[in-house]
């Protein structure tokens, strides 16, 4: 099964991780809110699957292109 990494598309902060480690999540089911500039932006879940890897925190820092998870796709 392919894994696929999900990417920031922003330079912000991680103000609220919506999923654990082995979780199944759908494609759209948001995952991750970041903060950026006061405002606050969702990143859902780019496929239906298994989260693999949280790579970041909340309250971590994150940079445009840095990997903040990591889902098993049940492709």
């Amino acid at each position: 099964m392919p894994i696929h990494k999900v990417i920031s598309p922003l330079t912000g902060s991680i103000w609220k991780i919506e999923l654990t480690v082995g979780q199944a999540v759908t494609a759209g089911q948001s995952a991750v809110i970041l903060e950026s500039m006061k405002a606050e932006f969702s990143i859902d879940a780019p496929v239906t699957g298994i989260v693999q890897e949280i790579v970041l925190s909340e309250g971590d820092e994150v940079y445009e292109d840095d990997v903040i998870f990591t889902i098993e796709a049940d492709d």
